[in-house]
């Protein structure tokens, strides 16, 4: 509360200059019977600027009280470290009791699905920072802040693939997507052993080549300017389920706004995953790439 009152001080300043301000245009009008020309001027200045400094004072608190509200400035929140789980101090949307246990739930049910080590990532839920999602906090936005954190801290996930959506694709990028994707199916690549065919006309479907073991796959795929080409992971799930079978997992998705998820793991844990979602009236759901297959 003291940082708080510190804040405050402008405001004040400000108040007492409309203050005096005031009284000086008062002490002119009181003595207006034999005020002349520069009197009433002083007297104008007066009103003028005791507007102005009522204006500055105004704004003034103004600023304190959102730096109070929002934790900016010097005002630090003084709430309790279980209020603010995943937040470094002064974030502006502090969770409540109840979406940490939301939060809780939703990275208890990707470890149990296997999607997450609980060793190595969950130590770093602590710095888990939620700004901007405000009051909407559940298994997107979660898995969203879990992707910004492992790519801060430069973190591979061991069964999950996020695409970006929305940007240029380019060839670099698109084998690093493959070779990734090809990763947490159980098939071992590098950039090298993928071969990128861009179509020569935007109605053409362009090619991507994958050599595994001397043996060349082709998968078809429809090229898109900013989105993962469709067709490319239902190709790699297809190909993947009948080349390596990684201990009876498949390939599942969900689309995360801005976002593809993509996740390798057994029917029996995307089956416990959903229905963990579904308790919690949660609405992401984890549905297989290749449902054919199953």
């Amino acid at each position: 509360m003291f940082k708080f009152a510190i804040t405050l001080v402008p405001a004040l300043a400000w108040l007492v200059a409309a203050a005096a301000m005031g009284w000086l245009a008062w002490t002119i009008w009181s003595a207006s019977e034999n005020a002349g020309i520069l009197e009433y001027g002083l007297m104008a200045f007066a009103v003028i600027g005791a507007g102005l400094s009522l204006k500055a004072a105004y704004r003034e608190g103004n600023s304190a009280r959102v730096a109070y509200r929002d934790g900016s400035a010097f005002w630090v929140p003084e709430e309790p470290e279980s209020q603010v789980i995943g937040a470094k101090a002064g974030n502006r949307y502090p969770m409540t009791e109840t979406q940490i246990d939301h939060v809780k739930n939703v990275l208890a049910a990707l470890s149990e699905a296997g999607l997450l080590n609980e060793e190595g990532h969950i130590a770093l839920i602590a710095e888990m920072e939620h700004e901007g999602f405000g009051d909407d906090i559940a298994a997107c936005e979660t898995l969203l802040s879990l992707r910004s954190l492992f790519q801060e801290h430069d973190m591979e996930f061991d069964s999950m693939v996020f695409t970006d959506e929305h940007v240029e694709v380019s060839e670099e990028g698109l084998k690093y997507l493959t070779q990734k994707l090809l990763a947490i199916a159980g098939c071992t690549v590098t950039t090298d052993d993928i071969t990128i065919k861009w179509p020569e006309a935007a109605a053409d479907n362009g090619l991507v080549e994958i050599n595994i073991n001397d043996v060349v796959h082709e998968i078809r795929c429809d090229f898109h300017g900013k989105y993962t080409p469709d067709g490319l992971i239902e190709g790699i799930a297809e190909l993947t389920q009948r080349e390596v079978q990684k201990n009876g997992e498949y390939l599942y998705w969900e689309n995360l706004d801005s976002s593809l998820l993509v996740a390798c793991m057994t029917p029996e844990a995307a089956r416990g995953f959903n229905s963990t979602m579904e308790s919690l009236d949660d609405p992401f759901r984890f549905e297989p790439v290749h449902p054919d297959s199953l």
